[in-house]
């Protein structure tokens, strides 16, 4: 996609969006454009890493802990950039970019998925744990889980440079494995190994991200490279659930991070559209997400 035709796109996404938002009739704080607040509460099921069901109970984040900062109207949890060093990387912001050192933060917490049903994108949001899409951990159409995961942190051209996992709790959205609701296209899997390259922070908020800067990182199948390739962009529709967005992306890059400031996820990439509807979009993560991963983290 040419740069004048996305900035033709993202005027003509603006002007839409403004009269959608006005056209609702909603005070200036509740900017977000779908009031059906229920629709963002998740269900999680799991499985363990011999296909085995977990009882799955929601745990709600300590609102003292020293790591989180939450209130009525968002929260978050920090990014840690690990112990590592970090050399120095020059990356570009306007298209897809090669990620030419994917040992560098935030890059290294970025994981390859390979799995029975192809691969995706993951990222690490603590040393065990990936966040990822649902239909890179559960088909929604067979409702059967995926298997035969193998997650490596900053895989670069068939280079694994901090070694890979096979196993792993994997955990989704009841919605998304039986029906294959698109709201709910979330997933975690719990690794059996840690590692020790930094994770990505997350947040929720309840007010809009409209306009918010955003990057996604992945591994397109187009470049058939088994790189990250990286855009940035701005978020242009968003609602309970979802992030919309002209940020280019590619298959194989389902479960990629939507990326604020700070290396915190917002969001998760999911579908990448193309003669239906102009935008890519995402998952984004609400409060009920939120509590969930703070409880399996």
């Amino acid at each position: 996609m040419t740069k004048t035709k996305k900035s033709v796109l993202a005027f003509i996404c603006l002007v839409m969006s403004i009269f959608f938002i006005c056209s609702m009739s909603l005070p200036a704080t509740a900017v977000s454009m779908v009031s059906d607040v229920d629709a963002s509460v998740v269900s999680p099921v799991g499985v363990d890493s011999a296909g085995n069901p977990i009882d799955v109970a929601m745990s709600f984040a300590d609102d003292s802990s020293d790591s989180i900062s939450k209130n009525k109207q968002g929260g978050s949890s920090p990014a840690y950039a690990g112990e590592l060093p970090n050399p120095r990387i020059v990356i570009g912001s306007d298209d897809r970019s090669y990620v030419k050192d994917t040992t560098v933060f935030p890059y290294r917490a970025i994981v390859k998925i390979f799995f029975s049903g192809g691969a995706c994108t993951g990222s690490l949001i603590s040393s065990d744990t990936v966040l990822t899409a649902g239909h890179c951990v559960a088909n929604s159409k067979t409702h059967q889980w995926y298997s035969d995961f193998w997650v490596a942190p900053g895989y670069d051209g068939n280079r694994a440079p901090y070694g890979a996992v096979s196993n792993a709790q994997l955990y989704t959205d009841k919605t998304w494995i039986e029906s294959g609701n698109p709201q709910q296209d979330w997933g975690i899997l719990k690794l059996s190994k840690s590692f020790n390259v930094g994770w990505f922070g997350y947040s929720w908020r309840s007010l809009s991200y409209f306009m918010t800067d955003v990057w996604i990182c992945g591994y397109p199948a187009d470049k058939n490279d088994d790189r990250q390739w990286k855009d940035s962009g701005k978020i242009l529709i968003d609602t309970v659930n979802g992030l919309n967005y002209r940020i280019d992306t590619a298959a194989g890059q389902s479960g990629s991070g939507i990326v604020q400031s700070e290396n915190r996820i917002i969001g998760i990439h999911t579908e990448g559209h193309d003669n239906i509807v102009d935008y890519n979009s995402g998952t984004r993560i609400t409060e009920s997400l939120f509590n969930f991963i703070e409880s399996v983290k």
